[in-house]
């Protein structure tokens, strides 16, 4: 959501980014509402909704929305 198309793909990054808004702002509600499986579905959708746009530009970066954390750093 950085830097909108300069070309004729503006519309479309538009539509998608109304989109990303619309599923962040239900994401917020939802987790107000303290609706943990409900708030986790809403990641997921959330995540969908980036990886829509990602697939629709070519940006090669997919967001996973429960990635286990890395292992912590030993000495």
């Amino acid at each position: 959501m950085l830097r909108p198309p300069r070309n004729q793909g503006q519309p479309i990054w538009f539509e998608r980014a109304a989109e990303l808004r619309k599923q962040a702002t239900q994401l917020a509600r939802t987790i107000a509402e303290r609706d943990y499986a409900g708030s986790r579905a809403g990641l997921g959708q959330v995540a969908a909704t980036c990886n829509r746009c990602h697939q629709t530009f070519r940006v090669d970066v997919e967001i996973a929305p429960f990635m286990q954390p890395p292992p912590p750093k030993t000495e």
